[in-house]
């Protein structure tokens, strides 16, 4: 799922965040170093999660 298809602007998605709108676009541009905890925060807000998966 991608923002876009949810259908969700940056502003409402920064709202959900509790961040400010520059926050919530850096988070989206895939050449920023987002972390991986603001991103699971704003996976949930689209209704999503991601998961890690470890094999030998």
């Amino acid at each position: 799922m991608t923002v876009r298809d949810s259908r969700i602007t940056r502003a409402a998605l920064a709202k959900h965040l509790g961040v400010d709108t520059g926050v919530a676009r850096r988070m989206l541009d895939p050449r920023h170093g987002t972390s991986v905890g603001p991103i699971n925060d704003a996976l949930r807000v689209l209704g999503s999660e991601a998961g890690l998966e470890l094999r030998e």
